[in-house]
């Protein structure tokens, strides 16, 4: 199972809410700094497909969850950092297992993509971090040309 391209775009709104960058005390280099549109484009080719359909879901969920509760019916995309920041506490906090479980999901997700950067991995501080990059990486970090 493949995503779409604005499915990836909307999986890596979220990642920049669980792992956002430049925050006082926190993380220096969050998930934005890594390009996880590659990252998924990678990882759809080899997870199973009820992992991706699990993705999906969550991703979906995500998005359109704000429309039903209080946050002024706008996606999560659409919504204040401080909101995408609640609206994912508040689901970690649901006393329903698989709404619980949600955030959880694509964390995990988010996070292989995230540490899988070398420069990310030196910042946390890792005893022997990757001396290259994942091949998507390196892809994703070269330019466009007229070819493709």
């Amino acid at each position: 199972m493949r995503l779409f391209a604005f499915e990836k775009r909307l999986l890596a709104i979220i990642a920049d809410a669980m792992l956002p960058s430049g925050v006082p005390g926190g993380l220096q280099r969050g998930a934005a700094s890594v390009p996880t549109e590659a990252f998924l484009s990678d990882f759809e080719k080899y997870a199973p497909g009820e992992s991706m359909l699990g993705v999906r879901a969550a991703t979906w969920i995500i998005t359109l969850l704000p429309l039903l509760w209080r946050f002024k019916l706008r996606p999560f995309g659409a919504l204040r950092p401080t909101d995408r920041y609640a609206l994912l506490n508040r689901l970690e906090q649901s006393r329903f297992y698989l709404i619980r479980e949600l955030p959880n999901l694509l964390k995990i997700v988010v996070c292989m993509a995230w540490c899988s950067d070398p420069r990310v991995q030196r910042d946390l501080h890792f005893l022997s971090p990757d001396s290259a990059p994942p091949q998507w990486l390196l892809e994703a970090s070269e330019p466009a040309t007229s070819e493709r």
